[in-house]
């Protein structure tokens, strides 16, 4: 969520690609979507909702259905995750749903996902790993975004 200089939480807005358009919308906030000046689409999860869930892979679903023109390939992603963990079923069942539905559209990806120290981590590394799809993945503690943001880069120009 943004904030003004008197600490009012504002309504935070997302900024996606339609028809060789920049167009800013208003987004919940359970998960804030930005497409960075590096090229990176990073994803901030604010909460573990179901809801939260929904927002990130509405995100994703607009990226591939209106992908960004002269888009760098690998899509380069960033998650932050570090607020804690959603229901792993919920987000599977999404997960799911979005490669049935989209595979053919969807570009080939390197994600790099900001995580917090949780026992749960290994688990979800496990599952999310063979998930992508032949994309390359990566795990990073919550402190690290640069280091993160660095390795996403360096993946994307091989």
């Amino acid at each position: 969520m943004n904030k003004t200089e008197n600490n009012d939480i504002v309504k935070a807005t997302e900024v996606f690609y339609c028809e060789d358009e920049m167009v800013t919308l208003p987004t919940q906030t359970g998960c804030l979507y930005k497409y960075m000046d590096n090229g990176i689409h990073k994803f901030t999860v604010f909460d573990t909702s179901n809801q939260a869930v929904d927002e990130f892979f509405d995100h994703l679903m607009r990226l591939v259905k209106n992908p960004i023109p002269n888009e760098p390939t690998p899509q380069m992603r960033l998650l932050d995750i570090s607020v804690g963990y959603p229901s792993m079923p919920y987000v599977i069942k999404r997960f799911n749903t979005l490669r049935n539905e989209y595979v053919q559209l969807s570009p080939p990806t390197v994600n790099a996902i900001l995580h917090n120290d949780n026992p749960l981590h290994n688990i979800l590394r496990r599952l999310i790993t063979p998930l992508s799809r032949g994309g390359n993945i990566k795990f990073f503690a919550a402190h690290e975004e640069d280091l993160a943001i660095r390795w996403l880069l360096r993946q994307a120009r091989r």
